[in-house]
């Protein structure tokens, strides 16, 4: 009799106990990758459109900056950002900040990201924003664009400083 409930009890585990086959398994694992591979690829495209939005603020807090020097007279000068895009490709777009009423030489020079390009000024040339003392009002009374592109996204964004000194985008 104990043997019959061994018995009973072994093919009852037997019937019970099951496995993962080879092909469950696979298809489990091309449905992780298929879902890894598209979460991966939708978090690299989000952060070269974010590329674009955070070189515009820095660009944007660096006029600003240069403003607040006008404003406060540091050195008895007013300030600028000088925004150069070289004739040569080899050279990378920048932007650097100088004091007095023209740009002569930076006394800091920034980099555009790789990826970010000047769409105005075009290639070859250039565009100086100077801002008055006490005022902060743009030393041009006219309004001066400079436009951004990413080469990833191919979309641009136009930084505006009117007369008055407003900076927008």
């Amino acid at each position: 009799m104990n043997f019959n409930v061994f018995q009973r009890i072994s093919k009852y585990f037997q019937r019970k106990s099951s496995a993962f086959t080879l092909m469950e398994l696979l298809i489990v694992v091309a449905i992780t990758t298929i879902l890894a591979g598209v979460g991966i690829s939708s978090y690299i495209n989000q952060q070269r459109a974010k590329l674009l939005d955070t070189s515009v603020q820095e660009i944007v807090g660096y006029l600003r900056y240069s403003q607040q020097k006008s404003i406060a007279q540091e050195g008895s000068n007013q300030w600028g950002i000088h925004f150069e895009n070289p004739a040569d490709e080899d050279e990378k777009d920048f932007y650097a900040l100088y004091t007095g009423t023209s740009y002569t030489s930076p006394e800091e020079t920034r980099y555009l990201s790789s990826g970010i390009e000047y769409e105005s000024p075009t290639a070859g040339n250039n565009i100086d924003v100077s801002f008055d003392k006490l005022t902060g009002a743009s030393a041009t009374s006219t309004t001066q664009s400079i436009t951004i592109k990413s080469t990833v996204t191919n979309s641009t964004t136009t930084i505006s400083i009117s007369g008055q000194g407003l900076i927008s985008y």
